[in-house]
């Protein structure tokens, strides 16, 4: 009778203490901030837990995306040219905004911006006239 019971009672017992070590979150260390080691390491705009990417880290990722577009022939190198200058545009604004802070307002404004331009990227990308151009 005494078994009977006392089994179940341990395996209650091991579960109860195994449940929240389970639900801790798993992260690692990047530079001097933190990022959720289940996903990218870089923390891409959509996902950034309230940290500001920098806008040269975020150009640099369509810059290899657009190299790698005009590699391939799916953009043709004027097309990814005005896209880089685009982008270099952004770069320039977020200094403008950063000398005094950035404010709520200013990094609303550039994740609108940024999410704007990736999307025309992504379009010429995918509208296919790069082919055969050079």
């Amino acid at each position: 009778m005494i078994k009977k019971l006392l089994i179940p009672a341990i395996a209650l017992a091991a579960t109860s203490v195994a449940l929240p070590a389970a639900a801790q979150s798993f992260s690692i260390s990047v530079g001097t901030t933190r990022a959720p080691a289940y996903g990218p390491a870089y923390a891409p705009a959509y996902d950034r837990y309230d940290r500001w990417t920098p806008m040269h880290q975020r150009v640099r990722v369509l810059d290899r995306h657009l190299d790698q577009g005009v590699r391939s022939r799916r953009i043709s190198q004027r097309d990814a040219q005005a896209l880089r200058r685009d982008a270099q545009q952004l770069v320039r604004l977020e200094a403008q905004y950063s000398r005094n802070g950035l404010t709520r307002w200013e990094r609303q404004d550039l994740d609108r911006r940024f999410d704007a331009l990736e999307a025309r990227i992504r379009y010429e990308l995918r509208d296919r006239r790069g082919r055969g151009y050079r």
